[in-house]
């Protein structure tokens, strides 16, 4: 029996408590409720199941408001009865004048934030288009980019208009306080480790100022630990152990497409040896899926108004998140950019071009070739390596065991390619960059 999840929850009985489930459900991207188990996963069965139905059912029509769509289930054999909530057309769904939403795996009641999110979605609005509860902003910064990279000597209230950050009727909107010289969002965490998770050499936090010196002061960071000269002759060449386009694609998609009704997070950019993480919050937009995401390259951002100002800058292209251009930095490389998906976080890992792998030259041999060929089956390595089948297949099972490469398929479908698994690390200490 599945566990309870975000989609899945079990009930013992019918009580009200389950209305507040079905909210988040309609709200979210729906789910099932079982009745008839208890929270360990135990069937107990309903005495009359038939009869829960129609308590079930009479209840979501007298106080789920608007009405959800939803159908009813019953297991005559375990005496069950399933509730599968469909997500919801006409968002918010109130119960008992609240709305509620999942978060992880509980249903809480939804923040002004969040419900001005939903009522914004049915109006084809986003969230950086909303007021800012701060009008008295300054944009030194925004101003200075503004007369460098679009030659404007004096931008004024018809820029920021034309940019859609000054709306009439109520003022600047919350892209244009992420963009102003200080603002009351979270900003980010930057941390770089010695040898382990429990060494810090150095943290700082850089908030409470515009996104574009946010970016600035993380490309500073990143020089000052993977960017180094080689002296060539009489000629300095800069050499950067992560590639540099993959690092700023990485940090551009991290503040123009992050959560940023989830105040009480930052984006996190933690550096070690061998990686950089850039853990944004929020999960994928609405619609978008994590093949999407990495495969057709995310062209939904998550907040349009953010996204075309750094359009107009030149820190991005048209319709691309850059998740390509990361890839192909990346290029002829044995180790790969890895990406996680969470409901609360996305996270990707650029890992430094120089690493040394912990691996047997028969290892690098069997890498190398799934490498130049991206996608390879067991008797195709046998051909090209000339290793018995049984060798063959001991050296896949450990490649995949440290997570350089992964299967798929089963038979003789069965493929290898190349992969790399993110992993999770947080830090303390910290010292704070703020905005002026």
């Amino acid at each position: 029996m599945e566990r309870e999840t975000t989609d899945i929850e079990y009930k013992e009985k019918v009580t009200d408590t389950f209305l507040k489930t079905v909210s988040a459900f309609s709200n979210g991207t729906g789910g099932k409720i079982i009745f008839g188990i208890t929270d360990r996963r135990e069937s107990v069965g309903l005495s009359n199941p038939e009869k829960s139905a129609l308590q079930i059912e009479n209840k979501i029509n007298d106080s789920i408001q608007p009405q959800p769509p939803y159908r009813i289930s019953i297991d005559t054999e375990h005496h069950t009865v399933s509730l599968t909530v469909e997500e919801g057309p006409y968002k918010p769904y109130y119960w008992g004048n609240k709305a509620y939403i999942c978060r992880d795996s509980s249903c809480v009641e939804m923040d002004i934030m969040d419900l001005e999110s939903l009522i914004l979605q049915k109006k084809n609005l986003d969230f950086d288009a909303l007021p800012s509860s701060r009008q008295n902003l300054t944009f030194l910064t925004l101003n200075q980019e503004l007369k460098q990279k679009l030659d404007l000597d004096n931008p004024g209230s018809d820029t920021f208009k034309s940019l859609g950050l000054l709306k009439p009727g109520y003022g600047y909107t919350i892209a244009a306080e992420l963009l102003s010289d200080e603002n009351s969002f979270p900003g980010i965490e930057l941390v770089r480790y010695g040898a382990d998770e429990n060494e810090i050499q150095n943290r700082t936090t850089v908030e409470g100022c515009s996104l574009l010196t946010g970016y600035k002061e993380a490309e500073k960071f990143f020089n000052l630990y993977f960017r180094s000269e080689l002296i060539r002759g009489s000629a300095r060449e800069e050499y950067y152990r992560i590639p540099k386009n993959a690092f700023r694609e990485a940090v551009l998609n991290s503040l123009i497409h992050r959560d940023w009704k989830r105040r009480n997070s930052r984006i996190l950019i933690r550096m070690y040896d061998d990686c950089i993480k850039i853990s944004s919050p929020g999960g994928l937009p609405e619609g978008i899926t994590q093949e999407e995401y990495l495969e057709d390259d995310l062209s939904v951002p998550r907040n349009p108004d953010l996204a075309y100002v750094f359009l107009r800058l030149g820190y991005i292209e048209r319709l691309r998140s850059g998740i390509r251009r990361i890839l192909s930095s990346y290029r002829n490389q044995t180790a790969k950019p890895a990406f996680s998906f969470s409901t609360n976080v996305i996270t990707v890992t650029l890992p430094v071009l120089d690493a040394k792998l912990n691996v047997s030259e028969d290892q690098t041999t069997v890498l190398n070739y799934i490498r130049e060929n991206l996608s390879v089956s067991r008797k195709d390595i046998e051909q090209h390596t000339g290793f018995g089948r049984s060798k063959t297949a001991r050296l896949l099972k450990e490649l995949t065991a440290l997570n350089l490469i992964e299967k798929s398929g089963n038979g003789p479908s069965t493929r290898y390619r190349l992969y790399s698994r993110p992993a999770s690390i947080l830090g303390t200490d910290k010292s704070i960059v703020r905005g002026r």
